[in-house]
């Protein structure tokens, strides 16, 4: 008996020596998922306040607080472009940071880390806090693979699916003219109608759905301009004017309603282009698929809004 006694003293005293050996002082958790998108769509996701319900691969408790496989996340509204983040399991309670850190023009890391916690020095906390650490950094790595899935998506990030496309349209003859007020359908629809019947009496072809850009003044004057592509050259004339494109690239997006969902779908191409560092060599317009006269109720209107980039 005293010589199992023995044997299991030297194996408990091995075990503890182990534990104070192979464990830390300090236990620090940290990791990175690389995503194909820049940081500053990440950021603009932490910065949406309900984006986390839509990505969260666990149960969500309510709009600060989530749990994943029993642990507590809570992740207060951030408006700093990362994620402070607390988790918690038992007496144990770490804090940290989610942040995304610029790679390439269009990839990111997401990276998280948290404060170093002292472990403690009793044998059992020691050991508990240990796997604890180690199953957060394993609950951590599929938080990020939920999160970089939802984020490569652009239309979770901006609302609307962007494409980046080639220009197809070379040609175009366009017309303008400057409102006191933001200009109606009819009012557009009539500068349209001069182009199409410009087109019709010099024996063009039109190419594709007629082009929209309503531009504000320094003057809160409405500059309007309208053109359609065409099959091949037309001559110009007067306030009618031929104009070339260059066949470079473009975003475009699709958009189903009013000016209110319109002027949404412009501002997300902006913040694609800032986000994704490309500049523009001409004004962005809409392509009016929708005759917006003979269909008057907004919600069937489609549009695609578009914006020249290099």
């Amino acid at each position: 008996m005293k010589k199992w006694f023995l044997i299991l003293l030297v194996i408990a005293t091995a075990a503890i020596i182990s534990i104070f050996v192979f464990i830390p002082g300090e236990i620090t958790i940290a990791g990175d998922k690389k995503v194909n998108c820049p940081a500053a769509s990440i950021s603009r996701l932490f910065e949406n306040p309900d984006a986390i319900q839509k990505w969260w691969p666990g149960e969500i408790i309510n709009d600060t607080v989530c749990m994943y496989q029993g642990y507590r996340y809570t992740i207060p509204k951030s408006k700093s472009g990362s994620l402070a983040i607390q988790t918690s399991s038992g007496q144990l309670t770490i804090t940290g940071e989610i942040a995304a850190l610029q790679l390439y023009r269009d990839t990111c890391a997401i990276e998280y880390r948290y404060l170093p916690f002292a472990p403690g020095l009793n044998p059992i906390h020691k050991l508990d806090y240990y796997f604890k650490a180690i199953a957060i950094k394993k609950q951590l790595e599929t938080i990020l693979t939920a999160l970089k899935q939802f984020a490569e998506k652009n239309e979770n990030i901006y609302g609307l699916t962007i494409l980046q496309a080639k220009v197809k349209d070379s040609s175009l003859i366009s017309t303008s003219k400057t409102f006191n007020q933001f200009p109606t359908d009819e009012e557009v629809a009539k500068l349209i109608d001069k182009l199409k019947a410009y087109i019709s009496l010099k024996g063009g072809v039109e190419k594709d759905f007629p082009m929209l850009n309503i531009n504000i003044s320094m003057e809160n004057t409405y500059e309007v301009m309208v053109a359609i592509p065409l099959v091949k050259d037309i001559p110009a004339n007067g306030d009618i004017i031929l104009k070339k494109m260059v066949l470079g690239n473009i975003l475009e997006a699709k958009v189903t309603g009013g000016q209110s969902s319109i002027l949404k779908g412009e501002e997300a191409l902006k913040k694609f282009m800032i986000d994704y560092n490309k500049a523009s060599p001409a004004v962005p317009f809409q392509l009016l698929v929708t005759d917006r006269i003979q269909v008057k109720d907004t919600a069937q209107w489609v549009t695609y809004v578009k914006y020249p980039v290099f």
